[in-house]
């Protein structure tokens, strides 16, 4: 399950996966540049952070998360992980 992420930059999303029992581990993929995070039953491997333009001046952190495991337990995490990175409109 892929899923994009905005407004946060990449190393809050690592910390929410972490408050969530995952623990940083080397990447499988042949991308080093990958940051995978591996918890009871799932993984996480977030692509490095961009830039989402909106105008000369305004840059919105973006980060995609494949997530991956068992899908009792991924399912659970990404519902856990959704409500951490919710941010209100403003």
């Amino acid at each position: 399950m892929r899923l994009e992420f905005r407004g946060l930059h990449q190393s809050s999303y690592i910390r929410f996966l972490q408050e969530l029992g995952g623990t940083s581990e080397p990447s499988s993929s042949l991308d080093d540049s990958v940051t995978c995070i591996r918890g009871e039953g799932w993984t996480a491997s977030l692509e490095p952070e961009s830039c989402l333009s909106f105008s000369k001046s305004l840059c919105l952190p973006r980060t995609f998360i494949t997530f991956s495991g068992d899908p009792t337990a991924v399912e659970r995490v990404v519902a856990q992980f959704r409500l951490k990175a919710l941010r209100g409109g403003g």
